[in-house]
């Protein structure tokens, strides 16, 4: 399957390498495009002492944007892997829909994130796995990878948050009461 098959197309089949190997390019994407929105953040000049007006004229300047594109971006990608994920198990792609369940949810995301896809071909095509090689060792790497890399985004956004809980005026301040 050629790479743009596994990234944009809702049919056939893909292993669990492939699944994360996406999802670590999702991450690295997320990532680095947080890194530019805090360093833009951090570069505004955002102070304390700000009001209202002042920050959030300031905040539209900045990233932000660019961040909700590159997400929406790696949307349809992320929805075509997880769906060939849900094929390689033999199941529809609308067993998706059980992640919006909660405590079910569980489920489809063990399911198609840590167990091996059906033996031979099924329903939605040939096995991804016939006649590859067997590296363990680099689909491990890759999960390893995807990990690290949202552990990282995870910290990231927690470093801008707080930079901006710390730096955000008081609103209850600033406003004038009705």
């Amino acid at each position: 399957m050629d790479i743009g098959s596994l990234l944009f197309s809702f049919r056939g089949r893909a292993n669990r390498r492939a699944y994360w190997g996406v999802g670590l390019l999702a991450s690295v994407v997320g990532l680095g495009m947080l890194y530019l929105m805090l360093q833009g953040v951090m570069a505004a000049g955002i102070t304390p002492g700000m009001n209202e007006e002042e920050f959030m004229r300031t905040m539209t300047g900045i990233n932000q944007g660019w961040y909700t594109i590159a997400q929406l971006a790696m949307l349809w990608p992320t929805l075509a892997i997880s769906v060939k994920r849900c094929h390689d198990r033999g199941r529809s792609g609308w067993f998706l829909l059980l992640l919006i369940v909660p405590l079910v949810q569980l489920w489809p995301l063990i399911e198609i994130s840590f167990l091996r896809g059906t033996s031979g071909d099924n329903r939605f095509g040939p096995d991804p796995l016939a006649g590859a090689p067997q590296d363990s060792w680099k689909s491990w790497l890759i999960f390893v990878g995807f990990l690290i890399v949202s552990g990282a985004q995870f910290s990231l956004g927690r470093e801008f948050m707080t930079y901006m809980m710390t730096h955000m005026p008081n609103l209850s301040q600033t406003r004038t009461p009705i």
